[in-house]
């Protein structure tokens, strides 16, 4: 369900990463470790771990709403407290509102962060998914 993309297919997110410093800066973050490249029902992800949060850093694909609740499985699993999404396209903010993220604040770079809790109401959504494969 989660699969590992190689660095060929880095391509693919260029759209969501937004401008070319900030997939320069993507890129760097892959190469040492600090952000992962993933792939879930043909959307595109790139994930890390700050804290006690999961960072959607960029998301890409048509599956995006169907992806996000591995993405929130993924989250309960490392048993994280939330789950923080950085984007500057706000279509993506009525794509995540089924998993109830809230604006949380406008970065210095201009990309607004969307954060959703874990644990609560979301325990529901998660255990419902699960249900229903």
């Amino acid at each position: 369900m989660i699969e590992f993309c190689r660095f060929v297919e880095l391509h693919k997110i260029k759209r969501a990463a937004g401008s070319p410093a900030d997939f320069k800066q993507i890129k760097t973050e892959l190469e040492k470790g600090v952000s992962r490249f993933v792939k879930i029902f043909d959307t595109y992800f790139v994930l890390r771990v700050d804290g006690d949060a999961l960072t959607v850093v960029c998301a890409e694909g048509k599956g995006i709403k169907r992806a996000s609740y591995i993405v929130i499985e993924l989250a309960h699993r490392l048993k994280l407290k939330s789950i923080e999404f950085h984007t500057k396209r706000p279509a993506l903010k009525r794509l995540l509102k089924h998993c109830n993220f809230n604006f949380k604040y406008t970065a210095p770079s201009g990309y607004a962060v969307y954060s959703m809790v874990i644990y609560g109401r979301q325990q529901f959504k998660i255990k419902k998914f699960s249900t229903n494969k």
